[in-house]
């Protein structure tokens, strides 16, 4: 499988930021799109992958959760390559615009 868990959403919460992008600025702002997309897949990973404090009358217990994962890595890990790819977009954008 693809994804476990709620692990689909890197690919939704990435494109969609990216599309709004395009639409509002053109290529540009799909890039910025981009690394904004990355950001909050970092943020949001890192909440869904949170571990929970299991509170039981013997004693308290940090249980891991369910794992979100997409194509095997936890979604807060796809946001570095969602960045850089964002980041060589933009810089590609920036340079094909410079006069020869």
């Amino acid at each position: 499988m693809w994804w476990t868990g709620w692990g689909i959403l890197a690919f939704v919460i990435v494109c969609v930021p990216a599309i709004l992008g395009q639409e509002a600025w053109g290529e540009s702002g799909q890039s910025v799109g981009t690394i904004v997309g990355g950001i909050l897949l970092w943020f949001i990973g890192n909440y869904m992958n949170r571990d929970v404090l299991y509170v039981h009358p013997k004693g308290n217990e940090c249980l891991p959760r369910n794992r979100h994962t997409f194509y095997s890595i936890p979604v807060q890990y796809l946001s570095v390559p969602v960045v850089l790819w964002g980041i060589g977009a933009w810089i590609f954008w920036v340079f094909r615009l410079l006069p020869e």
